[in-house]
């Protein structure tokens, strides 16, 4: 007889099993077959492979169980002890990805939440974590147990078209996306974006306000326009909510004004932005010169 042959096994992602295993004492007769036994999913019985010291096949997903014996002129010797491989491959994509937005709040403060099902085939080992995508570029690494993750940060309008997640299991395997069938955006109250306040006429006794706008959204729904001169009280003309520039009326008082607006839409009022101009008192005008006595 000879000795039995050791065995090292390991099986790959793409399912295929590969059996090696280190030469058998010959005991003065060279090795001439090795018998690989096998039993698992799809496979189970006896197969001569010959003089090689490894072996592979194509498997399905699962557990198998292998074997090895050896033969020269003399005979068998006894089998291996059993070696065991697990296979697997790429998880399916997740299903019902679906992606939604948060309405109102600040600016910066809008979220998008994407929820999906676990692939109904894991590829042979547990899922360990998702990969969500969206279509901006923001990516998020979350737990296999999750099925859904919140992304936060945005300020309206923000569109996100798509969402993408793709699943990765315990051995390291990526499965396809899943895609979500609609989009989403993200409204928030709106922010005064730029304000600008210029004096006019001769003398400059004229006040004019001038302001950009992101609606966040949402249409504008009021503007508020204000000022007062020093210690005065409030003056707030009438502004329509489509305007973007103001102007008073000519011949305001010499002083300070200080100028407020802000937007309002569905979800509330934007920032406040405020501005000081100083309009000077005209001029004096200089006294007659008197005739010299002759």
């Amino acid at each position: 007889g000879i000795l039995p042959a050791s065995g090292g096994f390991s099986a790959s992602a793409s399912t295929t099993v590969t059996a090696a295993w280190a030469a058998a004492g010959a005991n003065g007769s060279a090795v001439t077959n090795y018998q690989v036994e096998v039993s698992g999913p799809g496979m189970s019985g006896v197969t001569d492979v010959g003089a090689t010291t490894s072996w592979s096949f194509p498997a399905q997903i699962g557990h198998y169980t292998i074997k090895v014996r050896a033969q020269n002129d003399i005979g068998w010797s006894d089998w291996s002890g059993v070696a065991e491989a697990d296979t697997w491959t790429n998880p399916g994509a997740p299903g019902g990805v679906n992606v939604s937005a948060s309405s109102g709040g600040d600016p910066g403060a809008g979220q998008v939440t994407v929820t999906w099902a676990a692939p109904g085939d894991n590829g042979g080992a547990s899922i360990t974590g998702y990969t969500v995508v969206l279509s901006d570029g923001k990516t998020a690494t979350v737990d296999g147990s999750a099925t859904s993750h919140t992304f936060s940060g945005f300020s309206g309008p923000s569109t996100i078209s798509s969402a993408n997640v793709s699943a990765t299991n315990a051995r390291g395997a990526t499965g396809p996306a899943g895609h979500s069938s609609g989009s989403a955006t993200v409204t928030t109250k709106p922010t005064l974006s730029s304000l600008a306040v210029t004096l006019s006429g001769s003398p400059a006794d004229r006040i004019g306000v001038e302001w950009t706008v992101n609606n966040g959204g949402s249409p504008i729904t009021e503007v508020s326009v204000r000022y007062r001169r020093d210690g005065d009280s409030w003056v707030t003309p009438s502004v329509d909510e489509s305007d973007t520039f103001w102007q008073s009326a000519a011949g305001l008082a010499p002083g300070t004004y200080t100028v407020e607006v802000f937007v309002r839409n569905t979800h509330g009022e934007s920032n406040t932005g405020t501005r000081t101009v100083t309009i000077d008192p005209p001029p004096s005008a200089s006294p007659s010169s008197s005739p010299s006595p002759t």
